[in-house]
């Protein structure tokens, strides 16, 4: 998986890229918003962990901008703080967070982070891939369809000139148009 840590404090951001690295997985440390939203257009993470508050900005209106972003639809986003706050756990999870980790954050909830991120991922990415293969399907009977009524109405008309050939016999079919 693709890793951003996301901290203006450069030992914590700098810690957690490395337990990620050492787990297997691309992990950039980076310290500021703004790099933070570039490095994520270049690199198309799977998953970022956030520092809610930083120097120049807040870790709310990166997630915001990161969700409106084309091409990061699959990223998961866990929030990261110093403080446990229940009303701030709504408004992260409002912002499109999956998680709410309290710093100093333990690598075994790294780990779990990092697990879970992983099967969220799997199950957005199936579920994409199921509402692709019915709108092919949807898209297929349609034209089916329209096919068929093709067909019908021609052998109605081509029955309806055979009938009009035919001495005293009724051309109007009501109710099938």
């Amino acid at each position: 998986m693709r890793v951003i840590v996301v901290d203006g404090h450069q030992a914590t951001a700098d810690s957690a890229a490395l337990l990620f690295e050492w787990w297997g997985h691309h992990a950039h440390p980076v310290y500021a918003t703004e790099s933070a939203l570039q490095k994520a257009f270049d690199a198309k993470p799977d998953l970022m962990l956030i520092d809610l508050v930083q120097r120049e900005s807040e870790g709310l209106g990166l997630a915001e901008r990161l969700r409106r972003e084309e091409g990061l639809e699959f990223l998961q986003m866990v929030a990261l703080s110093a403080v446990e706050d229940l009303a701030q756990w709504r408004r992260v999870k409002s912002a499109g967070f999956s998680d709410y980790l309290v710093k100093p954050v333990p690598a075994t909830e790294l780990l779990r982070v990092l697990l879970n991120a992983r099967a969220a991922i799997a199950r957005s990415k199936d579920k994409a891939r199921q509402s692709h293969e019915i709108a092919a399907l949807t898209k297929q009977r349609n034209t089916s369809a329209k096919a068929g009524m093709h067909a019908l109405r021609e052998a109605i008309e081509n029955s309806q000139q055979s009938l009009e050939r035919r001495p005293g016999v009724q051309t109007e079919l009501p109710g099938i148009y």
